[in-house]
């Protein structure tokens, strides 16, 4: 987890606050239904698929980060499984496969 570490003796400065900048580029396998930030101030920009996040810096401005950066990110369909190959610069493929299992419980609980 990141980590800042400010001067306790100048921390209590607005000024030295605006240096914090956090910026995302976001590009998912399915669309993008929304995208969240329930503790800091952001602001976004969409595609379909696409998206670009930032620290709203005007409202954040001369605040601190007392707690951690969560952004939370809902698709239309994140259960569809994909696939997705790579080579390298040697000619080595890699490959990455995602899919939701769906396992049945192995507990039935009767009342």
């Amino acid at each position: 987890m990141p980590t800042i570490a400010v001067d306790t003796k100048s921390a209590n400065t607005a000024s030295q606050q605006d240096f914090l900048s956090i910026e995302l580029a976001v590009e998912m396998a399915t669309p993008i239904k929304a995208i969240v930030c329930l503790l800091h101030p952001i602001l976004i920009k969409t595609t379909a698929t696409k998206a670009t996040v930032q620290l709203n810096k005007e409202k954040f401005k001369g605040a601190s980060l007392e707690s951690s950066f969560i952004l939370a990110i809902e698709l239309e369909d994140p259960h569809s499984p994909r696939m997705w190959i790579e080579k390298d610069q040697s000619g080595h493929h890699a490959l990455m496969v995602k899919f939701f299992a769906f396992l049945p419980s192995m507990y039935i609980i009767k009342s």
